[in-house]
Protein backbone atom coordinates (compact mmCIF):
# COMPACT_ATOMS: atom_id res chain seq x y z
CA UNK A 1 0.00 0.00 0.00
CA UNK A 2 1.57 3.45 -1.07
CA UNK A 3 0.34 6.64 0.74
CA UNK A 4 1.40 9.79 -0.70
CA UNK A 5 1.16 11.55 2.56
CA UNK A 6 3.30 9.50 4.37
CA UNK A 7 6.23 9.47 1.75
CA UNK A 8 6.22 13.49 1.71
CA UNK A 9 6.17 13.01 6.03
CA UNK A 10 9.13 10.44 4.86
CA UNK A 11 10.90 12.92 3.09
CA UNK A 12 10.93 15.64 5.31
CA UNK A 13 11.58 13.15 8.73
CA UNK A 14 15.22 14.26 8.86
CA UNK A 15 15.43 14.30 12.38
CA UNK A 16 15.66 11.11 13.90
CA UNK A 17 12.52 12.09 16.55
CA UNK A 18 10.38 12.43 14.13
CA UNK A 19 11.53 9.79 12.18
CA UNK A 20 10.61 7.63 14.83
CA UNK A 21 6.96 9.41 14.78
CA UNK A 22 6.49 8.99 11.40
CA UNK A 23 7.61 4.81 11.45
CA UNK A 24 4.89 4.88 14.31
CA UNK A 25 2.32 6.33 11.86
CA UNK A 26 2.86 3.41 9.13
CA UNK A 27 2.34 1.35 11.64
CA UNK A 28 -0.76 2.59 13.08
CA UNK A 29 -2.13 2.99 9.38
CA UNK A 30 -0.93 -0.10 8.45
CA UNK A 31 -2.79 -1.64 11.53
CA UNK A 32 -6.43 0.52 11.01
CA UNK A 33 -5.94 -1.24 7.24
CA UNK A 34 -6.06 -4.51 8.50
CA UNK A 35 -8.92 -3.52 11.15
CA UNK A 36 -11.17 -2.49 7.68
CA UNK A 37 -10.16 -5.72 5.72
CA UNK A 38 -11.21 -7.84 8.95
CA UNK A 39 -14.52 -6.19 9.51
CA UNK A 40 -14.96 -6.52 5.70
CA UNK A 41 -14.33 -10.47 6.17
CA UNK A 42 -16.59 -10.17 9.03
CA UNK A 43 -19.39 -8.77 7.45
CA UNK A 44 -18.79 -11.60 4.37
CA UNK A 45 -19.02 -14.38 7.50
CA UNK A 46 -22.36 -12.78 9.06
CA UNK A 47 -25.03 -15.22 7.39
CA UNK A 48 -22.60 -18.37 8.17
CA UNK A 49 -24.38 -20.44 10.36
CA UNK A 50 -22.38 -21.44 14.00
CA UNK A 51 -20.13 -18.32 13.34
CA UNK A 52 -20.82 -16.03 16.06
CA UNK A 53 -19.55 -12.53 15.18
CA UNK A 54 -20.33 -9.96 17.02
CA UNK A 55 -17.85 -9.78 20.09
CA UNK A 56 -15.05 -10.06 17.07
CA UNK A 57 -17.01 -7.34 15.15
CA UNK A 58 -16.78 -5.22 18.65
CA UNK A 59 -13.37 -5.64 20.05
CA UNK A 60 -12.17 -4.70 16.24
CA UNK A 61 -14.22 -1.50 16.59
CA UNK A 62 -13.04 -0.46 19.71
CA UNK A 63 -9.51 -1.23 18.35
CA UNK A 64 -9.67 1.06 15.17
CA UNK A 65 -10.86 3.97 18.14
CA UNK A 66 -7.62 3.46 19.53
CA UNK A 67 -5.61 3.69 16.68
CA UNK A 68 -7.01 6.53 15.11
CA UNK A 69 -6.88 8.30 18.45
CA UNK A 70 -3.34 6.56 18.67
CA UNK A 71 -2.81 8.63 15.21
CA UNK A 72 -3.77 12.12 16.05
CA UNK A 73 -1.82 12.20 19.27
CA UNK A 74 1.31 11.10 16.40
CA UNK A 75 0.25 13.74 14.07
CA UNK A 76 0.19 16.34 16.89
CA UNK A 77 3.64 15.33 18.20
CA UNK A 78 4.96 15.61 14.51
CA UNK A 79 3.58 18.83 14.37
CA UNK A 80 5.19 19.71 17.44
CA UNK A 81 8.42 18.68 16.33
CA UNK A 82 8.26 20.41 13.08
CA UNK A 83 7.14 23.33 15.08
CA UNK A 84 10.01 22.82 17.03
CA UNK A 85 12.56 22.92 14.44
CA UNK A 86 11.67 25.98 12.96
CA UNK A 87 13.05 29.44 14.10
CA UNK A 88 11.37 32.43 13.35
CA UNK A 89 12.98 35.43 10.88
CA UNK A 90 11.58 38.37 13.53
CA UNK A 91 13.53 37.26 16.62
CA UNK A 92 10.84 39.52 18.94
CA UNK A 93 7.94 37.11 18.39
CA UNK A 94 7.61 34.36 20.97
CA UNK A 95 6.53 31.12 20.28
CA UNK A 96 3.93 29.53 21.36
CA UNK A 97 4.76 25.77 22.87
CA UNK A 98 2.22 23.64 20.83
CA UNK A 99 0.45 20.56 23.32
CA UNK A 100 1.87 17.03 23.85
CA UNK A 101 -1.19 15.45 22.64
CA UNK A 102 -4.17 16.07 20.60
CA UNK A 103 -6.44 15.77 23.99
CA UNK A 104 -4.19 18.31 25.42
CA UNK A 105 -4.38 20.39 22.47
CA UNK A 106 -8.34 20.12 22.32
CA UNK A 107 -9.74 20.02 25.53
CA UNK A 108 -9.23 21.86 28.88
CA UNK A 109 -10.55 20.53 31.56
CA UNK A 110 -12.23 17.54 29.91
CA UNK A 111 -14.21 19.92 27.92
CA UNK A 112 -13.63 20.24 24.35
CA UNK A 113 -12.51 23.46 23.29
CA UNK A 114 -14.57 26.08 21.73
CA UNK A 115 -13.57 28.11 18.84
CA UNK A 116 -13.29 31.74 19.36
CA UNK A 117 -15.78 33.91 18.19
CA UNK A 118 -18.52 31.62 18.65
CA UNK A 119 -21.91 33.36 17.85
CA UNK A 120 -24.22 31.66 20.24
CA UNK A 121 -24.41 29.53 23.24
CA UNK A 122 -25.07 25.82 23.44
CA UNK A 123 -24.50 22.80 24.65
CA UNK A 124 -22.94 19.97 22.30
CA UNK A 125 -22.06 16.28 24.24
CA UNK A 126 -19.29 13.99 22.95
CA UNK A 127 -17.00 11.46 23.96
CA UNK A 128 -13.69 12.66 25.25
CA UNK A 129 -10.17 11.00 25.19
CA UNK A 130 -11.41 8.27 27.79
CA UNK A 131 -14.17 7.19 25.55
CA UNK A 132 -16.36 8.77 29.01
CA UNK A 133 -19.36 11.49 27.73
CA UNK A 134 -17.94 15.20 27.94
CA UNK A 135 -20.30 18.49 27.65
CA UNK A 136 -19.04 21.74 26.24
CA UNK A 137 -20.89 24.64 27.07
CA UNK A 138 -19.88 27.95 24.56
CA UNK A 139 -20.07 31.00 25.98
Amino acid sequence: MYFEFINFIHQKAVDPSIFKIVESIDDDIYNLSACLSKLELFYNLRNQGGVYIQRYITTEIEYIFGVCRSLFDLFQKTAKNYWNSITLVNQSIVKKELADSFADMSLKDDFIRPRKNYRRNMVFQGYGPNFTRKKLIFS
